[in-house]
């Protein structure tokens, strides 16, 4: 397995056919499958003219073993080589992200900006001469780099037909959509701009396309000077290499509060912006110090959130549609992924209105989910929902990612068990939460809440004892007295589950003598009963109260 700082192997995998029925022939040098794994030595198998050279097949794709010998031995030997890279293996945008913002804090005292640059059509217009000669440099063995080559040049050409013309235009550049190589040949050609980059006041970083430069000076003008150069030193690689730069796309955000200055390249104005987005991320400047401020993007995530609970909450109400279980789930696999995209690294830069905010979004959404009132605190609602504050699900998303930056040698040091610090964590603070709700709450669940327990509309109100009660309806004003019809002088979730006589031969009927709470919810086949109680006393209620009024 290769080591980090390294390129990723070429692995071929699968049963299914690997060449298509439109192939050319020809000779071809290829890989014997008798060298062993890792070898720097490769001989030369010719293959007959009849033999097709078409390209390399997709991942669910193998060769055929009787005509063409095994890859996968030479898959280390394709990589870069760790001393001439500055590429490094990530699987999401997080690790990228973490190293572009630590450098921004650390330039703080000086004057910093940060330049997103745009590679027009990277993929399409990746050119292959480039990528050949690159492979070439690296000492990557002649007979991979005619395996490449055939990759790339297989005659694959466009075809277009507009009525009863039909134009071709042949390929000479770009990396095959959807290719398992793709990312790895635009890689090669992305190496040789990081590693020869070598300005003084400033720093590269690259995420696939995604090319951002941060600069710093100890003068206004002397950050102009190190933007332009670098600008010009890129697009001067991009011009090597048949790329263009879109200065129109090229967006530059300067991290000070002085004069921001615009600067020139190519001919072409570059004008300051107030916030750059970076891999799905916004970055601005604070308004008052010299720091980066992640307010906008979270008002962003926030908006986006909004909108899509807008949505569900059309699609199902209090009484109808989807169930408590089904919600919940599409607010963890779709919104909350939302909230939380690359949170590892802006959640210490907030301030802790915006994490109200997050928590505060977080609980109207979770309260639509459970359907209780309005009024419900949070704590009850994500007891209920056994989902931890949203800011406190984002710490144990840093612990986890800080683990995953650890070496297997420090993480052993580090503790033995670290998969479970994190359920751990999450297991304390949900347990915190539950230990702040009201008194009947937890009267309800003595022993913790059941796994076979599911909030719905009515049996919410009375755990809450937040509902069409008289206690609960006097203290929002809706009624005076906050008396029982039965003659009691509070009819809360207690009185009316517990001693109110209209509903005596219901409850001894179906759960014999309860004396506490919590013996409505502590088996499965009591649950049930409750949950019909809960709606017999709610649908008596309302009854009571329309007769009432008429």
């Amino acid at each position: 397995m290769p080591q980090k700082g390294t390129r990723c192997p070429l692995r071929i995998h699968g049963s299914r056919p690997a060449y298509p029925q439109d192939t050319r022939s020809g000779p071809v040098d290829t890989v014997p499958t008798s060298v062993a794994r890792g070898s720097d030595i490769i001989q030369k198998s010719p293959i007959t003219p009849s033999s097709p050279a078409a390209p390399l097949p997709a991942a669910n794709h193998s060769l055929p073993p009787q005509k063409t010998p095994a890859i996968e031995p030479y898959a280390p030997v394709l990589s870069l080589p760790t001393e001439t890279s500055a590429i490094e293996t990530q699987t999401t945008t997080a690790p990228t992200i973490q190293s572009t913002t630590p450098k921004l804090q650390k330039k703080r005292s000086l004057q910093t900006s940060l330049k997103q640059l745009d590679i027009a059509g990277a993929f399409d217009n990746a050119w292959w001469p480039a990528i050949i000669k690159r492979m070439d440099n690296d000492d990557v063995p002649s007979d991979l780099i005619r395996i490449i080559k055939s990759y790339l040049n297989n005659e694959r050409e466009v075809k277009f037909t507009y009525e009863s013309e039909t134009f071709y235009k042949k390929l000479t550049k770009g990396c095959p959509q959807g290719g398992p190589l793709s990312p790895l040949l635009w890689n090669i050609l992305l190496n040789d701009l990081l590693i020869n980059f070598d300005s003084m006041n400033a720093d590269i970083i690259c995420y696939a396309d995604d090319v951002t430069i941060i600069c710093w000076n100890k003068t206004i003008e002397g950050l102009k000077t190190a933007s332009e150069y670098t600008l010009n030193y890129v697009i001067q690689w991009c011009n090597r290499n048949k790329l263009t730069i879109s200065t129109e796309k090229t967006n530059m955000l300067y991290l000070h509060n002085r004069q921001k200055i615009p600067i020139k390249v190519n001919n072409n104005i570059i004008m300051p912006v107030k916030q750059v987005k970076i891999l799905g991320m916004k970055f601005s400047n604070h308004k008052w110090k010299n720091k980066v401020n992640f307010t906008p993007h979270v008002n962003d995530i926030l908006c986006k959130a909004g909108r899509m609970k807008n949505l569900l909450c059309s699609l199902s109400g209090n009484m109808w549609g989807l169930d408590t279980e089904k919600r919940l789930t599409l607010f963890k696999t779709i919104i909350r992924p939302v909230l939380t995209y690359g949170s590892e690294i802006w959640l210490k830069y907030l301030n802790n209105r915006c994490k109200q905010k997050l928590n505060s979004m977080q609980y109207q959404i979770i309260l639509w989910a459970v359907r209780a009132y309005k009024t419900t605190s949070s704590n009850c609602v994500h007891s209920l929902a056994k989902i931890p504050l949203l800011t406190d699900y984002i710490e144990s998303r840093i612990i986890k990612f800080d683990l995953a930056q650890m070496s297997i040698e420090d993480l052993i040091t580090y503790e033995p068990h670290a998969p479970s610090i994190v359920k751990s964590f999450l297991h304390a603070k949900i347990n915190e939460i539950f230990e702040n709700t009201n008194e009947i709450f937890r009267s309800f669940f003595v022993l913790g809440i059941p796994r076979f327990f599911r909030p719905n509309f009515y049996n919410i109100q009375f755990i809450t004892d937040h509902g069409n009660f008289g206690k609960f309806l006097a203290t929002i004003g809706a009624v005076k007295e906050p008396g029982c019809f039965c003659g009691g002088e509070i009819q809360d979730a207690r009185h009316l589950l517990l001693e109110c006589p209209i509903f005596l031969d219901f409850r001894e009927n179906r759960f014999g003598r309860i004396g506490q709470l919590d013996e409505f919810v502590d088996k499965k086949e009591k649950y049930k009963n409750f949950d019909q109680f809960c709606k017999y006393i709610y649908n008596f209620l309302l009854n009571w109260k329309k007769e009432k009024e008429s």
